[in-house]
Formats: structure tokens, C-alpha cells, sequence
């Protein structure tokens, strides 16, 4: 019997994106999480968005090699998950990625790491917000 692991964490657009670049910060996030039981979520709109937003291989390969970790799993944007996108969209300013992210932090009362922690303070609960540097050290 296969058991869905439980959604812990989820990365935002500028989390991807620091994946996609090379930043090591949130692939150690991951590290923690692969047990099985755990994961972090990735939400397929914001996986769109950084997809659309690097277009060299390198990058995309990246990209493709998070959704691909044992302590990830990509989040669809579906029947099930539109209601409650569709009540955060508008908080977000029209940005579907966001929305998508926040909706499931709060789902899953999960944190929300990202790069950009400002952007999503008024949307989820500042404790869950873990601020991933922009650059590595």
C-alpha cells in the first residue's frame, strides 16, 4: 500500500527559481524531507511560471530534477484546488502562482519558502514564512 507523504512545505515561484539558478538553500530544505513521509509541494503554477521564466537548459534541467526528488511532489491546479486559489487569487494581486502557493500553505498549514518573503507576509502566517537568500553565501 502506498502512502501519500504529507505536504510540510511548499516552495513558491522565487523558491523554484532559486533552485533553477544553482542556489544550494533549497535543495538542503528538501534534504530534510525525504523520508518518505514528508514532502514539500510544488505547485504546478508556479513551476509554469519559472519554467516560462528560464529558458536555458540548465535551468530547466534543474527545474525538472526538483520535481523529479524523493522529497517533492508537484501539485496540480485542478477541480479539487480551485476554490480555495480562486478565493486567494484576488489577495495576490492576479498572480495564479502565488495564489496556488498560499493556498496550499494553508491547506496544509505547511511552510511557504521563499525568496520573497514581503510579497506573501499579509497571505500566510509570518512564523510559517521561511526567507530563502537570494544569493548563496
Amino acid at each position: 500500500m502506498m502512502v501519500t507523504p504529507e505536504i510540510r512545505a511548499v516552495l513558491d515561484t522565487s523558491a523554484i527559481e532559486s533552485y533553477a539558478v544553482g542556489h544550494v538553500h533549497v535543495g538542503e530544505l528538501i534534504a530534510d524531507l525525504t523520508d518518505g513521509r514528508i514532502c514539500a509541494g510544488l505547485p504546478a503554477a508556479a513551476l509554469a511560471e519559472a519554467y516560462s521564466r528560464h529558458t536555458d537548459d540548465l535551468a530547466r534541467a534543474r527545474i525538472d530534477l526538483l520535481t523529479k526528488l524523493d522529497g517533492t511532489m508537484v501539485l496540480a491546479l485542478d477541480a479539487a484546488s480551485a476554490p480555495q486559489v480562486g478565493m486567494v487569487f484576488p489577495l495576490t494581486g492576479g498572480d495564479m502562482a502565488q495564489a496556488q502557493a498560499v493556498a496550499i500553505a494553508r491547506e496544509h498549514s505547511a511552510i511557504y519558502l521563499t525568496v520573497e518573503p514581503k510579497r506573501s507576509a499579509h497571505l500566510v502566517d509570518p512564523d510559517a514564512i521561511v526567507s530563502i537568500p537570494a544569493k548563496d553565501a
